[in-house]
């Protein structure tokens, strides 16, 4: 584009109104846009990057199609360094190709943005980067200050961290003293709240997973840790945890009451029951079997749990189901794919549990082949029958009754 002149009779582009510039620009995609004219002058910039126009970025690739690799780098590079900067704190959506992708995100932090497209990936290519594991720490805090001021801190963390202690406590401002027994009430007002003198209100739900191959430890008893945070004068809490280590493994869940979470995760067969109405997502993990008993309680204790994971590949015990039948009322997500067959039965046969809202339903084909003895089994018909989104992550072929046993598919 030649920005000095606009047709044969030497109209000056500059001398054009912003109606018509705007007019113009709109005709240009998003990249010949911003590497063509941010920069040209303040009048340009102030057209060009107006938060109306740069609220949605797209930086898929069509135009530059023609182009070489190495031209196509200089112009990424040169919106990423000139543009971006300007224009990041404004952005609320952004749409990406596989080679815009790697230029511009992780490059800048966009604080409104709410919407990312991913245009023209290939699903192995896509899976990787929505798969990736994040492996690089925050750089950017203090986390070597106190902080007398603070009155509320939430942090929340959906799966188990191996670090701790190298990334967590710091951030809590100090290093764990003993990292080979469960964390009590005494560990964090020492380590971490004797630190906010006007934190007025602490609410919380801490779990503990050990893991020791190499030395025998005295675990600290339930008891131990309830006194341990009544001491400290925190009245309303609630423990359950494993006294002795099985398979070298020792779990322990600590948390205020009443609990104030809408996740329940890391359920162990150590539950000591409670009142959980906030409660819409329950994951249950354990290395022992979870017996009916526990089922009931949960059903009794969980009113409105809408999600619902079993990690366990360990066969009950006591096999003779309750002669009643346990009621979910509100489930409608269920993940059995790392349960042991006992735990379909118990969920999938009607007579052993109601499932009234049950629609998506994640298993092992291999499993459910079993329990529903080729899909014939009336025992289980009715609750598949409701299943209108069935998950099963091997690949099978499906019998000749599968689609009737599954009518809502």
């Amino acid at each position: 584009m030649n920005m000095s002149t606009f047709n044969n009779n030497d109209i000056n582009i500059f001398d054009l109104s912003d109606e018509l510039l705007l007019y113009i620009f709109k005709k240009l995609h998003t990249i010949e846009l911003l590497y063509s004219l941010v920069n040209v002058n303040q009048r340009f910039d102030r057209l060009v990057l107006d938060p109306f126009y740069t609220h949605h970025l797209d930086l898929t690739v069509r135009p530059l199609r023609y182009y070489t690799s190495p031209v196509k780098t200089q112009i990424f590079d040169r919106i990423r360094t000139q543009v971006l900067p300007r224009i990041h704190q404004k952005l609320n959506k952004i749409t990406v190709d596989p080679l815009s992708m790697e230029c511009i995100l992780g490059t800048i932090y966009y604080s409104e943005l709410n919407s990312l497209s991913l245009v023209n990936f290939q699903s192995e290519t896509l899976l990787q980067h929505l798969t990736a594991e994040i492996s690089d720490s925050s750089s950017n805090i203090d986390n070597t200050k106190n902080l007398p001021k603070l009155k509320c801190l939430t942090l929340t963390s959906q799966w188990y961290t191996y670090f701790y202690n190298d990334l967590i406590f710091p951030l809590l401002l100090s290093i764990i003293r003993n990292v080979t027994t469960y964390i009590d009430g005494t560990q964090l007002h020492n380590d971490f709240l004797i630190n906010m003198p006007r934190l007025n209100k602490f609410i919380f739900s801490i779990h503990t997973y050990i893991i020791n191959d190499r030395i025998e430890i005295d675990l600290p008893s339930r008891n131990d840790i309830l006194n341990s945070f009544l001491e400290r004068g925190y009245q309303q809490v609630h423990s359950y945890a494993d006294e002795k280590l099985t398979f070298n493994r020792g779990f322990c869940h600590v948390y205020s009451l009443p609990y104030h979470f809408n996740d329940f995760i890391f359920m162990t067969s150590g539950f000591q029951g409670g009142t959980f109405s906030k409660v819409r997502r329950l994951v249950m993990l354990d290395i022992r079997p979870f017996e009916n008993e526990l089922f009931q309680v949960i059903a009794q204790d969980f009113p409105f749990p809408q999600r619902l994971s079993i990690t366990n590949l360990y066969s009950q015990q006591n096999k003779q189901h309750l002669s009643t039948s346990i009621t979910f009322a509100h489930l409608f997500d269920f993940d059995l794919a790392r349960a042991n067959i006992d735990y379909v039965v118990q969920f999938l046969f009607d007579k052993n549990t109601s499932l009234p809202c049950l629609m998506h339903l994640t298993v092992r084909y291999e499993t459910l082949a079993t329990v529903t003895r080729g899909f014939t089994n009336d025992a289980a018909h009715l609750t598949c029958s409701k299943i209108r989104c069935l998950v099963v992550k091997e690949p099978f072929v499906r019998p000749e009754k599968f689609l009737s046993y599954f009518s809502s598919l």
